[in-house]
């Protein structure tokens, strides 16, 4: 049997976040005193991927300053969500740099967000016949799982890896990806 070609798709805001509170009790400073850690802990684990699982394809993702057709529809959409930390911002765009240089598919649309665009392509690549690996902590992620969808996150640290496949689903929550769309439906 033929190894099928392999998609890692990244969530960059669920990994950014992740990692800049990984490195807030033990921030990572420059000489200038401007906080690296999530770009550092990003880089690390992008890096690691790259060595570790050698994909033919690598996309990542970012949500959009935007408003999302989720906020036309509900204005109070997020509206109890903290703001961003402004030591945060300016590490987001120094890590969507380093992937624009490092020629990585970086995708961000106007009014969708990062899981948005994640699900949209991990769902035409799965019809494509590739092995898809959605890179997230963000647990909704598991009504995507399929038999070509695998769910990549990383571990609290953000060091180890957890493998999500739709037997792990069922035997965590005790119901199938299938039911989950169902529910929703």
């Amino acid at each position: 049997m033929k190894n099928r070609d392999k998609i890692f798709l990244l969530d960059a805001m669920s990994l950014i976040y992740k990692y800049y509170y990984v490195f807030l009790s033990r921030p990572l400073v420059t000489k200038k005193g401007l906080n690296v850690g999530a770009v550092y802990g990003f880089m690390n684990f992008l890096f690691n991927i790259i060595e570790k699982e050698a994909p033919q394809y690598l996309v990542v993702a970012f949500d959009n300053k935007e408003p999302t057709f989720r906020h036309h529809l509900y204005p109070e959409y997020k509206a109890t969500r903290q703001k961003m930390p402004e030591d945060l911002i300016p590490q987001m765009e120094k890590i969507k740099e380093i992937v624009r240089q490092m020629n990585i598919s970086l995708v961000e649309l106007p009014g969708y967000e990062a899981d948005d665009i994640v699900g949209t392509i991990a769902k035409a690549a799965e019809q494509k016949g590739l092995d898809v690996f959605c890179v997230t902590s963000d647990k909704d992620y598991m009504q995507l799982i399929s038999d070509n969808v695998k769910m990549y996150r990383p571990g609290k640290f953000g060091n180890e890896i957890e493998i999500i496949t739709r037997d792990e689903v069922q035997a965590k929550y005790g119901v199938t990806t299938d039911q989950l769309i169902d529910f929703f439906a």
